[in-house]
């Protein structure tokens, strides 16, 4: 019978891997949450930025079908900021440095590939809309 009962409670208690994962997600939660505000306000004023760089053409992006478009590649962007606690999961698995500083330079390193992203998605519309 004793046997059976720490069995139980073995099998009840998760793991240091468990445990670790769950610390990070709910300690990252509160980051991230944040850093997704910060990163749609990157996001949109570079949009805005450079709708207004491109006035005479960005005039044709003024439609329905290119504000849906807009819209679609908003929610994309804030599906794929998700993806940033797998990278921190592994980088703070490598490496033992504080977690604020793998977080900072992840955000950092995603914002700009998202800029990136967006001049070109935003690039390739304007093109298009002034064919």
């Amino acid at each position: 019978m004793a046997t059976d009962s720490i069995s139980e409670e073995t099998v009840a208690t998760p793991g240091w891997f468990q445990q670790e994962v769950r610390a990070t997600f709910i300690d990252g939660k509160r980051f991230w949450t944040r850093a997704r505000l910060a990163y749609n306000l990157v996001l949109g004023l570079y949009s805005i930025a450079f709708f207004f760089a491109h006035v005479p053409e960005s005039y044709a992006l003024l439609n329905s079908n290119t504000l849906m478009t807009y819209g679609f590649l908003a929610v994309c962007a804030n599906f794929l900021f998700l993806a940033a606690y797998l990278p921190e999961l592994v980088i703070r698995k490598m490496k033992s440095e504080p977690a604020v500083v793998t977080r900072i330079c992840i955000f950092f390193a995603g914002t700009l590939f998202s800029l990136l992203l967006t001049e070109l998605a935003l690039g390739g519309l304007l093109a298009q809309a002034v064919e």
